[in-house]
């Protein structure tokens, strides 16, 4: 999918999930790559549109198969599984068990995330909050697990990256370090995407700033 054969990579994620189906092992992984995969780079305006729909289509076909498996699928208007091309077959689709927390192995199944979305410039919080949701209903519990150090820690105030200081790439001025921050964790950052109109640098730069500093 990320070198731009979107349809061939959509027909071998599907073809990948029921291979795995028919041989007695429903991981439902691939099939969720299948479902968040959309074209690195779109044609017109309206297939944006469209590549939108359809991906919230797909998201909601895998929520509903984690809820209810196949009896509570409707039909293929999402292409989820390409049925219209024959790689799927309708009462193998009828016949699946509900894929709640099925996906256990979310690096080696999943691997990546639907990277490519967020380029098509839309505001797109309630379908994140669907694919947030999909993942909720598909993984083990262990994958959902939330460190102590991030559920206690409460994120202070937005600050706009407008009024975001500017860091310096080279300072001289000598930093004191105590015995205090001697057994705080160290971490670095280092890119060349930092400064200038970069958007993934601009980006991080309220969470360099805001890392807590007691932890930091």
């Amino acid at each position: 999918g990320d070198i731009g054969d979107h349809e061939g990579a959509a027909e071998a994620f599907i073809k990948a999930f029921w291979i795995r189906v028919r041989s007695g092992r429903v991981d439902p992984a691939t099939l969720v790559r299948r479902a968040i995969l959309v074209p690195t780079i779109s044609n017109s305006l309206d297939d944006v549109e469209k590549v939108r729909l359809d991906f919230e289509a797909r998201i909601q076909d895998m929520i509903t198969l984690a809820k209810f498996g196949g009896k509570g699928w409707v039909d293929d208007s999402s292409s989820l599984f390409l049925l219209s091309k024959g790689i799927s077959l309708e009462h193998e689709i009828r016949q699946l068990p509900p894929l709640h927390s099925t996906i256990s192995d979310w690096s080696n199944g999943i691997q990546s995330p639907h990277f490519y979305l967020h380029y098509y410039g839309f505001h797109d919080r309630i379908v994140q909050e669907k694919v947030a949701k999909m993942y909720e209903l598909l993984c083990v519990s262990k994958l959902l697990g939330v460190s102590s150090m991030l559920s206690s820690y409460r994120h202070p105030e937005f600050i706009s990256p407008m009024t975001a200081p500017f860091i310096p790439e080279q300072s001289n001025q000598a930093v004191h370090v105590t015995q205090e921050r001697r057994q705080k964790l160290r971490v670095g950052f280092i890119s060349s995407l930092f400064g200038g109109d970069e958007p993934h640098g601009l980006l991080l730069i309220d969470v360099m700033r805001r890392l807590p500093k007691q932890i930091f």
